[in-house]
């Protein structure tokens, strides 16, 4: 789009659908929760997570189709700093206040936030080795990715399992009904409004002249990751922090395995190859604020040292990771 002020327009509104979807998908989720004793957790990481992250798989589906690989691949890995900073964000907030975001970390939860820093770990390993191995249209690195993603849902799975059980309210199925209504009708139009936000984003940033990384690691992440925030504000204010935990590290988990989803897409070889300088500034800050994360989660020790010093450190490192991708390209 040339035009900015029709870019703008398209950005705005694009973004008012996205943001208020987003809130209609933690309203929805904590319906699916309570009626099909599914748990928070549970329903956060796969549905939560995998309706809000629609705008980073129809963006960077587009991206590389399009022939801009660096764009998807900073998209991901950008919209995974931005939902760690999210959490230390909504963590110190709601810790200062005293409503106890940390002081009843369910089993899966620590389960799911090791999942995903070793899922971020394997796709930094892989992305540096830069093995170069194709069975079919898949790469040996998205096919890894994808069998990650599969076995660390289980274990997320398992160890909800082995916890305690959230019971079930159904003595009311129109209301369950209603909830997996309003989930689709929510998704639907993150689905629909998600190329606007995308292509109006790539419209305003032209205007920079930013390498496609950066693009993607700040400006299209940051669009494309609204529905977790307006998720997360949502949760976060109803009080289902297991919701808020869910969401934002099954996001990050549901945007790796993305890489996997796009990879055959990727004609000039594995989508991991795209990888630049900026990439593994932004993998290795994403690493380090999901280390952080899952470091606040602990039990507090030395006067509740190590929880807030991680929070700070997430807040912190973010600002940090976007300005040293910004000096690398």
């Amino acid at each position: 789009m040339d035009n900015v002020a029709v870019a703008l327009t398209v950005f705005i509104v694009s973004g008012v659908v996205v943001v208020m979807s987003g809130i209609q998908l933690a309203r929805s989720g904590d319906a699916l929760a309570e009626h099909t004793g599914w748990g928070h957790l549970w329903v956060g990481t796969i549905f939560l997570a995998g309706a809000t992250s629609l705008p980073e798989l129809f963006t960077n589906a587009i991206a590389v189709s399009i022939d801009a690989p660096a764009i998807a691949v900073g998209t991901v890995l950008g919209a995974n700093m931005l939902n760690i900073f999210k959490l230390g964000v909504v963590g110190l907030v709601l810790g200062f206040l005293g409503k106890g975001f940390f002081q009843h970390v369910a089993r899966e939860t620590h389960m799911l936030a090791l999942v995903t820093i070793g899922i971020a770990t394997l796709v930094l390993v892989l992305a540096w080795t830069e093995i170069d191995v194709r069975l079919w249209i898949f790469s040996a690195g998205g096919l890894a990715i994808f069998v990650a993603y599969l076995l660390g849902m289980r274990l997320v799975y398992k160890a909800g399992r082995n916890g305690p059980e959230e019971s079930a309210s159904r003595d009311e199925p129109a209301l369950l009904k209603r909830a997996w209504r309003g989930f689709f009708i929510a998704a639907l139009a993150i689905a629909a409004a998600a190329p606007f936000l995308a292509i109006s984003a790539d419209g305003l940033a032209e205007t920079t002249g930013f390498s496609g990384s950066f693009i993607g690691v700040l400006f299209v992440s940051l669009v494309t990751s609204l529905p977790e925030a307006a998720a997360a504000i949502e949760a976060a204010r109803q009080g289902n922090y297991a919701l808020v935990m869910g969401n934002l590290y099954g996001s990050c988990t549901f945007n790796l395995g993305i890489l996997a989803v796009i990879d055959p897409l990727y004609r000039e070889g594995p989508i991991l190859g795209a990888f630049g300088s900026g990439h593994y500034a932004a993998a290795l800050t994403g690493l380090s604020v999901m280390i952080l994360g899952w470091v606040a989660m602990q039990k507090p020790r030395l006067m509740g040292a190590p929880r807030w010093l991680g929070l700070i450190g997430i807040v912190a490192l973010y600002p940090v990771g976007l300005f040293w991708v910004f000096i690398l390209d």
